[in-house]
């Protein structure tokens, strides 16, 4: 037992540079993707919660790098934003957003990757990425709006339309454009 001890330690000291570098840049980068994506804020008049691009990009890193390295990715985005880098949306930061109006969106951001590459796992299948993508979304809805409800002590009527219904366009857009980066890609692929 001692010996495989000593075989896992052994590994874990080896891992190469190239693997960190292959495995960490995707999820810095897809963390600096969705900070950009929050420069793109259509605020509403009638509710706290702004249209931005950032649920674009937290489906797109589920799909991309697996729910894992997705969900890692959106973990380094809330919490850079969280200790004061100003990248949520309206360059804005700080803790208190968190317990805002928009602070159950930023914790569906953290889940939304991870179902999305449970559910979609190593097919690219056009109907799994469908259902994957609207699970996803349904997952940040879910835990934006409960959080909306909670703090606004509000009927769910009034969450639902501070929070969901001037939301759904945009979201049926961003899901068909994740579809369609997908799809580039594999035409991409296999032309390659």
């Amino acid at each position: 037992m001692n010996q495989n001890i000593r075989s896992i330690l052994t590994k874990a000291k080896t891992i190469e540079q190239g693997d960190i570098l292959r495995v960490g840049l995707p999820v810095a980068g897809f963390a600096l993707l969705t900070a950009i994506a929050a420069l793109i804020r259509i605020p509403l008049p009638f509710t706290p919660v702004p249209i931005t691009m950032q649920t674009f990009v937290v489906l797109l890193s589920g799909v991309m790098l697996g729910g894992g390295k997705g969900s890692m990715s959106q973990i380094i985005y809330v919490s850079a934003g969280v200790i004061g880098l100003p990248i949520f949306a309206g360059m804005t930061s700080g803790i208190a957003l968190l317990s805002g109006a928009t602070g159950g969106f930023l914790a569906g951001f953290i889940v939304a990757p991870k179902v999305v590459g449970l559910i979609l796992g190593e097919s690219k299948e056009r109907g799994r990425l469908i259902i994957a993508l609207v699970a996803g979304t349904i997952i940040i809805f879910l835990s934006g709006n409960l959080w909306l409800w909670i703090i606004m002590n509000g009927s769910i009527a009034k969450t639902l339309s501070l929070g969901f219904i001037p939301f759904l366009p945009g979201a049926v857009i961003k899901i068909g454009l994740v579809i369609a980066v997908v799809e580039a890609m594999r035409f991409r692929n296999k032309n390659n």
